[in-house]
């Protein structure tokens, strides 16, 4: 189990609800589980959330838009 798991589903989890901004999507678990990931590696909270984007990104699980966020594809 990698230790993004939990963070890459709540990502998904919260764009089930629609597209959104990062500021939006950074609420409640969302950025609870990067700043826990942060502290345990050593790197700040918005590099991890930042990565784990680009990672789902790439999977070609999420897309962004300049109009819409971050939505699932």
């Amino acid at each position: 189990m990698s230790q993004y798991e939990k963070l890459d589903s709540l990502i998904v989890q919260r764009l089930r609800q629609g597209p959104m901004f990062l500021h939006f999507l950074c609420a409640h678990e969302v950025h609870s589980e990067c700043v826990r990931i942060a502290d345990a590696t050593g790197r700040e909270a918005f590099r991890v959330i930042d990565a784990r984007l680009q990672a789902l990104r790439k999977a070609g699980l999420i897309a962004y838009s300049s109009k819409t966020g971050w939505g699932l594809k």
